[in-house]
C-alpha cells in the first residue's frame, strides 16, 4: 500500500486536482487490490484489514483517493457487517467489496453532527416501509445504535487519515529543511526551523499513538464512545497545526509552491474548525528574534 500511494499517487496528484477526478487506471488498480473491501470480512469476499493502519497510509495523499472506497468498506459496509443477517450480508457486502458504490443517509440541513436530530422518517405501512427521506437501512430496534456504532468505528478511521496527513506534511518540511540554504547554511540548523519541525514531529507521534489506543479500545469493545470521539478530536486539530509550519520552513515561497500545495490542501479537507482560543506555537516577536539571529526569512 506504502508503494501505491507514494509511487503510483503521489505523483499525479496535480493531475487530480486539475481533472477533479481520480484517472480511471488508479480507479482499475485500487480494484484489483480489493480496495473496495479493505476493512470487510474475507469470509464476504473483503480483506479484513487492520483498523487503521491503511488509513494512514492513505491519508498521505490526496483524500480524494481513500473517498472511492472508504464509503464501502466503512460507514456503510460496516452497518451490513454488525447488524444484518448473514443472507443480507452474502447479498450486498460481496458486491460492495468488488467495487459497487455504497452510501450512508445522514446529513440533512440541521443534522449530521448530531444523528439524533434527524427528522427523516420511516414509518411501517405493513410488510414494508414509507422513508420520508433517503432508503435507510435497519429496523426499528437496532437502526439508531448500528448508525452510531458505525460512526464511532467511522471516526477512528478519520483521525488516522489526519495522521497520515500529517506525517507528508512533516516529511515535505524535513525534506526541504536538510536541503535549503540560506548563506550556504541549511536552513535546518536555525534554532527556529528546528523547533518548528520538532512540534510537527509531536504532534505526528501523539496523534499515531492516540488513534492506536483508540482503535484498541474500540476493537475490545471497552470504549467505543468517548475514545474515538476524543482521538478524532486531537488528530483533526493536530493535522492543521502540523500542515501550517510546513508553509513557514519553505519561506516566502511557501504559499506558491506546488510542493507544499498538497499536504496543506490534505491538511485543510480533515481538520476541524478552529476553536476560539487557538494561537499559533510562535508569536511574531519570537520570529523576529530568531531572524536576528540568523534563521531564514519567511
Amino acid at each position: 500500500m506504502r508503494d501505491f500511494v507514494r509511487n503510483r499517487v503521489v505523483p499525479r496528484e496535480l493531475e487530480i486536482v486539475a481533472s477533479d477526478a481520480i484517472p480511471d487506471d488508479l480507479r482499475q488498480q485500487e480494484a484489483e487490490m480489493a480496495l473496495f473491501g479493505d476493512a470487510i470480512p474475507q469470509d464476504w469476499g473483503g480483506l479484513g484489514l487492520d483498523l487503521v493502519q491503511l488509513a494512514m497510509e492513505l491519508g498521505y495523499t490526496s483524500l480524494a483517493v481513500r473517498s472511492m472506497f472508504g464509503t464501502n468498506s466503512g460507514i456503510a459496509g460496516q452497518v451490513l457487517v454488525g447488524f444484518r443477517t448473514d443472507a443480507q450480508k452474502q447479498q450486498w457486502l460481496p458486491r460492495l467489496a468488488e467495487g459497487d458504490v455504497a452510501s450512508f443517509a445522514l446529513t440533512e440541513p440541521g443534522a449530521g453532527s448530531d444523528p439524533a436530530g434527524l427528522r427523516t422518517t420511516a414509518t411501517r405501512d405493513g410488510d414494508d416501509w414509507i422513508i420520508s427521506g433517503p432508503a435507510l437501512v435497519g429496523d426499528e430496534r437496532t437502526g439508531y445504535r448500528a448508525a452510531m456504532t458505525s460512526l464511532a468505528r467511522g471516526r477512528i478511521h478519520i483521525e488516522a487519515l489526519a495522521v497520515g496527513s500529517a506525517q507528508r506534511a512533516l516529511d515535505e518540511s524535513v525534506s526541504y529543511a536538510a536541503t535549503a540554504t540560506q548563506g550556504g547554511t541549511p536552513i535546518g540548523d536555525f534554532q527556529l526551523v528546528q523547533a518548528m519541525l520538532a512540534d510537527q514531529q509531536t504532534g505526528v507521534m501523539a496523534g499515531r499513538a492516540l488513534v492506536r489506543e483508540a482503535a484498541r479500545l474500540y476493537v475490545t469493545g471497552e470504549d467505543q464512545r468517548i475514545a474515538p470521539s476524543v482521538a478524532k478530536l486531537f488528530c483533526t486539530e493536530m493535522v492543521g497545526k502540523v500542515a501550517d509550519p510546513t508553509v513557514q520552513v519553505h519561506g516566502g515561497t511557501g504559499p506558491r509552491r506546488q510542493d507544499t500545495a498538497p499536504p496543506r490542501r490534505h491538511a485543510a479537507a480533515g481538520r476541524s474548525p478552529p476553536r476560539s482560543g487557538w494561537r499559533p506555537a510562535l508569536s511574531p516577536s519570537s520570529h523576529a528574534a530568531d531572524r536576528d539571529r540568523g534563521a531564514p526569512r519567511r
